[in-house]
């Protein structure tokens, strides 16, 4: 922990690790109370079909210390209690009991896009960087029942061990619309902006150098693999006094889909003389405008 010259004392930064703590690879801890067994189609290991890239997968995972007994016997245990904060898309989330996972249903479109473009050059990115802030994903699963197919991704929970008061979901864009309940409480980029300045939330310098670094690295791979539209989730741990951050929803392609969409947009806004950025852009402005609001908006106390 870190005091600046005006005596206020510098939040630390937490990204991602890179590997897991053996200490914490354990197995059957459960996060609540609650006993129930989760018996929902969202995911069941019994009904996995398929596995993409199970062999590389499996390599990641124990690039990453994660013994294959716990990761698996996480996977059988899910927090039915649970409720994912944030996002519009009505996708349905879960959440191991031992609260180390996050399990998201995904789209066609979405499993394609990992499959097509992300994933052959994802394992070898992530194993090469010293520091990333992307939210590891550690398994892509193809489930099956009597009724539908499933696309379900395992990913890392980067809030796992914190006591998160306060989570912002940020994609660097103003005057953002987000359709969330109000009961989620997560907050967006003009909050941040004020929050930073009235809870003084700042970094050291190095610890700013640290994040934009790893979110330029990050932000520039998922540029080359055509990739647009993720967030930079924060969370605010007061009790260990940290920023946690990890890049989320990096799945979603420009497409042609998203290019019409963008296209549309831009004379609609044209049309009503609104100056407002539209929310879909090409994979370079998105990466430039989210960078860029990294660096201008995360501060280091110099007064």
């Amino acid at each position: 922990m870190e005091s600046s010259s005006s005596g206020t004392v510098d939040f630390k930064l937490a990204m991602p690790p890179m590997k897991v703590n053996p200490c914490e690879d354990v197995v059957g801890v459960p996060s609540s109370g609650n006993d129930e067994q989760d018996t929902s189609a969202l995911f069941n290991v019994q009904l996995i079909e398929t596995e993409a890239y199970a062999n590389e997968f499996a390599d990641l995972r124990s690039f990453c210390n994660l013994a294959e007994i716990s990761f698996l016997n996480s996977l059988k245990s899910l927090d039915t209690a649970w409720k994912a904060k944030g996002g519009k898309s009505g996708a349905s989330f879960a959440k191991t009991r031992d609260n180390r996972f996050i399990l998201k249903e995904i789209s066609a479109m979405e499993y394609n896009s990992f499959v097509d473009n992300i994933a052959p050059k994802y394992f070898d990115y992530i194993k090469s960087t010293n520091e990333t802030c992307l939210a590891k994903i550690f398994g892509f699963y193809e489930v099956r029942d009597e009724l539908r197919k499933q696309y379900v991704l395992v990913m890392e929970n980067v809030l796992y061990g914190k006591d998160i008061e306060v989570l912002y979901d940020l994609k660097g864009k103003l005057e953002r619309n987000l359709n969330l309940s109000d009961a989620t409480h997560v907050r967006i980029e003009e909050e941040f902006m004020e929050d930073v300045k009235n809870e003084a939330l700042y970094i050291s310098q190095p610890s700013k150098e640290t994040l934009q670094a790893a979110v330029n690295r990050d932000a520039n791979f998922l540029k080359e693999v055509n990739i647009m539209d993720y967030s930079l989730l924060v969370g605010v741990d007061k009790t260990n006094h940290e920023l946690v951050c990890g890049i989320i929803d990096y799945l979603v392609p420009y497409s042609a889909l998203k290019k019409f969409e963008w296209f549309a947009k831009s004379c609609v806004m044209s049309l009503t003389c609104n100056n407002q950025e539209p929310t879909v852009l090409h994979p370079n402005a998105y990466m430039r405008r989210f960078t860029n609001f990294v660096e201008r908006e995360f501060k280091c106390n110099h007064a």
